[in-house]
């Protein structure tokens, strides 16, 4: 109780002084490969709407311009002004409605990850004002027009995917470099070689918390086993809010007549340091049970299927309680979905799937944005993913949507 109050006195300061701090708005670009786009710099302040914009770090691949006088105030080509450059100091954008001009390299070639991305802040020039007036770095993710933020499709090697909850603890995925069927091509597989069957009776299975109390009792597998996400999927991907989380798995053998329960988790999203219901710590999962209701297993295609989560707080998340006596998970909120998504510390994706041994293969797992909100060369106007109530930090750690 005096750290839920602790905390709630804590974040209301914060969410008082952040008003006071200008804002410079996280965008989502799409970028053909070899193409170019004009990118107008969005900042939002309660005292001064003409502020001063400047570029922090601009892209590492592909170049980044000021505008050209003569497009900059007449819209007639050439687009490209000066060069921005990396540098100690910062550069301040010259173009008319806060405007750059991205360019991507030619040649160009889609790696299945996000093009790149440029930090910019916004500067307000009122005396008085928090942090001198200057917001926190804002960025600006360049996508392909696919949206993938990151992926893996296990080309070469096991991409340092590693497996975890089998006797022998954590170890590398196990990497095939072979087809089976179309859906799955070069991928990680592993085997089940720990079964601890106990009865789900319905309020608490020994491993997580149910959906609702009503489940019924059946034999459940306790022990269960993840494929687990490398380093870079561990950082900031807020901008995948409203967009997918994507993945392939291949039962090369199990019993799929014999499921673990609705309530296992076939999808855990970590963030370690957000500040959770009453602990730090904030832990996101996904049932079996709400996936199935809308994906179904395939019978074909060798055993492979394809399953689509969206990132929103209401398409059937469940937030962690860290209270014992509250045994009904909870739809997390806006603020605790776009949390985790801004500072994910870990991703485990389910492999034991059945009550007994089974074989599964992951590939294809990937992150997504939104594409449809972010704004394109044809519309500069978009891009607006994240709601501007969950950008007062860069980490959305400050947040007020759910007020």
């Amino acid at each position: 109780m005096f750290f839920t109050i602790t905390f709630l006195f804590f974040l209301y300061l914060n969410i008082i002084n952040a008003v006071d701090i200008p804002i410079a708005k996280h965008q989502l670009v799409v970028v053909e490969s070899g193409s170019n786009v004009v990118v107008r710099l969005k900042g939002w302040d309660n005292k001064n709407p003409n502020m001063k914009y400047s570029i922090i770090t601009p892209p590492t691949s592909g170049n980044l311009y000021q505008l050209s006088n003569v497009f900059s105030n007449h819209n007639i080509e050439p687009k490209a002004g000066i060069p921005i450059r990396s540098t100690s100091s910062s550069t301040t954008v010259t173009g008319t409605n806060n405007r750059v001009y991205y360019t991507r390299p030619s040649p160009d070639v889609d790696r299945e990850e996000l093009w790149d991305t440029l930090e910019y802040t916004v500067y307000n020039g009122v005396p008085g004002s928090i942090n001198g007036g200057t917001s926190y770095k804002g960025t600006v993710t360049f996508v392909s027009p696919s949206g993938l933020l990151r992926s893996s499709n296990f080309l070469l090697n096991n991409e340092d995917w590693t497996i975890i909850g089998n006797i022998k603890g954590e170890y590398n995925a196990k990497y095939e470099p072979f087809s089976r069927g179309s859906a799955l091509n070069h991928y990680i597989i592993n085997t089940d070689d720990n079964i601890h069957m106990i009865t789900q009776n319905g309020n608490n299975n020994g491993i997580t918390n149910p959906i609702s109390s009503s489940l019924t009792t059946q034999k459940i597998d306790a022990s269960l086993w993840y494929f687990h996400a490398p380093k870079k999927y561990y950082s900031n991907y807020g901008i995948a809010y409203n967009g997918y989380l994507q993945f392939t798995l291949g039962f090369f053998s199990g019993d799929l007549t014999q499921l673990n329960g609705d309530n296992t988790n076939v999808v855990e999203m970590e963030c370690s340091q957000c500040i959770g219901p009453v602990t730090k710590g904030i832990k996101l999962v996904y049932k079996l049970g709400k996936l199935l209701s809308t994906q179904k297993l395939s019978s074909t295609n060798g055993g492979s299927t394809t399953f689509t989560i969206s990132l929103l707080e209401t398409s059937g998340w469940l937030i962690d309680s860290q209270n014992s006596l509250i045994p009904e998970w909870r739809a997390p909120t806006q603020c605790e979905m776009i949390q985790v998504l801004s500072d994910i510390s870990s991703i485990n994706i389910l492999g034991d799937w059945t009550t007994w041994y089974e074989t599964v293969a992951l590939d294809n797992f990937k992150l997504i944005a939104n594409t449809q909100l972010a704004a394109t060369k044809n519309n500069i106007n978009l891009g607006n993913v994240l709601p501007l109530c969950a950008q007062y930090r860069p980490d959305a750690s400050v947040c007020s949507c759910d007020e």
